[in-house]
């Protein structure tokens, strides 16, 4: 489906409640400003391989806004301390940048940000080995459908499971892009020096951890 909506049926095949299969794989279409950032992030091969620019989802479960194109994730080794620093300065050129890239959230080692651009701290240990940055517009870009219980799932190898839906007993059947998530600044030089900077200063081994949520203005 061409636009601004994503639908369950554009990426699973089938409508919501109907047998996804595994064979079938999932359709994605990145967003302008997914494309955008994976694009100059790719530019560094060495420092941003493939393998850790991720941008779509493996939940069978739920239909979320990596499905709709709408997020990244930057893969870091949490036990790598000149990753989890480019990790934590990567976050930071991201804040700088915010009006730039027009971002609607992110992520890393506990620190949220909404898209207002206000820090925020979360209690669970989770991403922790990515830093996630997305363009969502919230619920109210969001169609849900419901009731649904379970999601028939074909294996591969051609067993039949129920999967339970993450979000209880609703599934979304359709995001819509936000305006900021259509934005391309891929060419924006001011966006591309400082992310070249920071990519030469963690070649030269320059970068050291910190306290990323103290950094981001939080106290604990």
């Amino acid at each position: 489906m061409a636009g601004n909506v994503v639908t369950y049926e554009e990426v699973f095949g089938v409508a919501p409640g109907e047998e996804v299969q595994e064979s079938h794989g999932m359709t994605w279409r990145p967003c302008p400003a997914v494309t955008a950032l994976r694009g100059l992030l790719g530019g560094f091969t060495d420092v941003f391989p493939a393998h850790k620019l991720g941008g779509r989802s493996g939940y069978w479960n739920e239909f979320n806004r990596h499905h709709a194109g709408l997020a990244v994730d930057i893969m870091l080794s949490p036990g790598n301390p000149s990753e989890v620093a480019l990790g934590q300065n990567l976050f930071q050129c991201f804040m700088q940048m915010r009006t730039v890239m027009q971002w609607r959230g992110m992520i890393y080692q506990h620190v949220v940000v909404n898209s207002q651009g206000q820090p925020g701290a979360r209690e669970e240990s989770d991403h922790m080995d990515h830093v996630h940055i997305d363009w969502h517009g919230g619920d109210s870009h969001v169609t849900w459908f419901s009731p649904i219980t379970s999601i028939p799932f074909r294996s591969r190898a051609g067993a039949l499971t129920q999967l339970r839906p993450k979000q209880g007993n609703q599934i979304a059947s359709s995001i819509r892009w936000s305006t900021q998530a259509q934005t391309n600044f891929r060419q924006d030089t001011t966006l591309q020096t400082a992310l070249t900077d920071l990519v030469e200063r963690h070649r030269g081994g320059e970068l050291t951890v910190g306290d990323l949520a103290q950094s981001a203005g939080l106290t604990r």
